[in-house]
């Protein structure tokens, strides 16, 4: 076969690799199918969230809706 020019097979094949169980890998996949379904709610909450306060950005810069005096009174206080 072909070989790499400055690899040693006969190295490579005294190395030992350790590998989980194959129960132990299909219980990583589901893990990360987790993560990855709770990341995907996660970034459609915060483009719901994004398009929300552009919205109250419009409103509030264009004077459809003013600014409540509670919030500026919270302001003044800090």
């Amino acid at each position: 076969g072909s070989a790499m020019v400055n690899l040693n097979t006969t190295l490579l094949s005294k190395l030992l690799f350790a590998f989980p169980s194959r129960a132990e890998q299909l219980m990583v996949v589901d893990k990360i199918k987790d993560f990855d379904i709770m990341i995907s709610k996660e970034i459609q909450i915060s483009e719901k969230l994004g398009l929300l306060k552009s919205g109250l950005q419009n409103d509030l810069l264009t004077g459809r809706v003013r600014v409540p005096e509670t919030i500026m009174e919270g302001v003044e206080k800090a």
